[in-house]
Order: structure tokens, then C-alpha cells, then sequence
């Protein structure tokens, strides 16, 4: 970690600050990745479900709807009245077929495919009954008529609302096996969401204490030397400055205060080297301090000397 704690502070904060927003931008990647997952399987559910489901429900309903106009057709003695209900049954006709066109044209599974080719044949076969059924009707020949609707297309209708029920039943199968599959995508989705937030969280207030601690320790290191320095070496290099002026050349200066040590090529170990320079010239002015107080007593000494040999 030597290379980085040689960078300049601004370069370690900016550093920071990066590691910080890319965490960020990977958290936000990652909701807004399971978000549009999220939508793809709300897109897949209504689009390869619910329409299916939707579409086979309106054709069973316009089979029923088709049953009971068959069936008043070859019941009703109302000329004018056969008339509306065969344009009623062309209708329901179309009807179920635009249903189940719209439920062809969704993403089938293989079994759904097989259902509605058994639909579509069943239909096939329908249709001519229906069509056989109103115009006997129609032509007057109930009886026959009725005969018909009773037997065959009764067969096959109770057939084709059966295969419907199946379509239907399978659909609401892979519904909810689908929703299941949703629902298992959403927790992995969540957790593999929280995972990267809770580590983001603590990467980030980590990276902060490191940065902080990073800073702040050496900054107190230095303070503490700065006023060690002062209260030691400065202030007693000071009284025993003023004690010599005043010819006490007795006075210890008592010094003791140790180099920072600091080797960081930042601001920070700038400036405790600076510290350190300032420790030394104090040191060095003690030095000359003690020599001069020494030169000061030797004087002192000689001239008590030549003064005894004089008397």
C-alpha cells in the first residue's frame, strides 16, 4: 500500500471518491438490470399467458354462445326470427375464429400446439354440422334438424368445449409455473440486490475510515511532535537563552524531542519532514548553546585564575 500512501491528498480523495461512485454506478446497474428483468418477465407472463388464457376463455365463450343459437334456431317458430339468429351464428363464427387466430399467433409450448391442432380439427368438422344444422332449419325441416343438433354437432360441441378447457388448463399450468420461475427470478434478483448494496455500504464507510485514519494519524503525530518540540526543546533553549544573558551559566537545556520518521511523499510527509528540519536546526542551536555556555565558563574560570595570580 506504499504506493498509495505516497499519492498527493487530493489525488487519494479524488481515488476515493471513483471507488465510491463506481460502487454506485454497480448497485445501480444492478437494480436497474433486475428491474428490466423484472419487466421482461411481466412482458413474457401477459404476453405468453395471459393473452393465451384470454383469447381460449373468449372462443370457449363464443362456442357456448354458438350452442345455445343452434340450438334456439331448431327450437324457434319465428321465420324472421331463424333469420337474425343465422346472421347471429356467422358472427359468433368469426368471432371464435379471430379468438383462437389470436391464440395461435402467442409463443406455444409443444402442448399447447398439439391442443389446438386437436381444436382446429375438431372445429374443421364442426363448422358443417352448424351450417347443415341452420339450414335444414331454415328450409323448414325441424325435426331433422333438431335430430342433428341432439346428436352430432352436440358430440362434437361437448368435444370442442373440452379441448378449450384442456387449452385453458394447460395455459394455467405454465401460468403458474411461469409466476413460480418470476417469483424465484425476484428473490435472487432482491438478494444479489442487497448484497451489492450491503457491500457497497460497508466498502464505501471502510474506504472512508482508511482515508480518514490514513490522514488524520499522521496529521496528530505531527501536532503532538510540533508541541513536544515547543514545550521541551524551544522553551528550554529559550530560559537558559535568558539565564546566560543574565550570567547564570548553569542552566541545563534539557532537549529529548525525536524525529517524525515519516517517509510518505505526500503533503503529509512534506511537512513532517520540514518538522524534522526544524527539530534538527533546534538541536543544532542547543549544541551551540552548550558550547557557548561551555566557552563562557571556561573564560570565567581563567579569569578567576589570572586575577589570584595578580593579587
Amino acid at each position: 500500500m506504499k504506493w498509495f500512501t505516497d499519492l498527493k491528498i487530493q489525488t487519494k480523495l479524488i481515488s476515493s471518491f471513483i471507488v465510491v461512485a463506481f460502487i454506485a454506478a454497480v448497485i445501480g446497474y444492478t437494480g436497474i438490470s433486475n428491474m428490466s428483468l423484472m419487466n421482461d418477465n411481466a412482458q413474457q407472463m401477459y404476453n405468453d399467458r395471459t393473452v393465451p388464457i384470454v383469447e381460449a376463455s373468449n372462443a370457449l365463450q363464443e362456442l357456448y354462445e354458438l350452442r345455445l343459437a343452434v340450438a334456439e334456431i331448431v327450437t324457434t317458430t319465428d321465420p324472421a326470427r331463424r333469420t337474425t339468429l343465422k346472421e347471429e351464428i356467422q358472427a359468433v363464427e368469426k368471432k371464435e375464429e379471430e379468438a383462437m387466430k389470436k391464440f395461435a399467433a402467442t409463443n406455444l409450448g409443444a402442448e399447447e400446439k398439439r391442443l389446438y391442432e386437436e381444436y382446429r380439427n375438431s372445429w374443421e368438422g364442426y363448422k358443417p354440422e352448424v351450417e347443415a344444422t341452420v339450414k335444414l332449419a331454415l328450409s323448414g325441416d325441424i325435426k331433422l334438424a333438431q335430430e342433428i343438433e341432439s346428436g352430432k354437432f352436440d358430440l362434437i360441441s361437448k368435444r370442442l368445449t373440452e379441448e378449450l378447457d384442456s387449452v385453458i388448463i394447460s395455459e394455467e399450468h405454465l401460468a403458474d409455473s411461469l409466476d413460480q420461475e418470476i417469483a424465484h427470478e425476484y428473490s435472487a434478483a432482491s438478494l444479489e440486490t442487497e448484497i451489492f448494496l450491503g457491500f457497497g455500504v460497508v466498502l464505501a464507510i471502510g474506504l472512508g475510515f482508511f482515508i480518514a485514519r490514513m490522514i488524520s494519524k499522521p496529521v496528530i503525530l505531527i501536532s503532538e511532535r510540533v508541541k513536544q518540540l515547543k514545550g521541551l526543546c524551544v522553551t528550554n533553549l529559550g530560559s537558559g537563552l535568558e539565564a546566560l544573558s543574565h550570567g547564570d551559566t548553569t542552566y541545563d537545556v534539557v532537549t529529548g524531542t525525536p524525529f517524525l520518521e515519516i517517509t510518505t511523499k505526500d503533503e503529509i510527509g512534506d511537512l513532517a519532514r520540514d518538522v524534522d528540519g526544524i527539530i534538527t536546526q533546534t538541536r543544532a542551536s542547543v549544541s551551540a548553546f552548550e558550547k557557548s555556555r561551555q566557552t563562557v565558563n571556561e573564560l570565567i574560570s581563567e579569569a578567576g585564575i589570572l586575577t589570584q595570580a595578580a593579587l
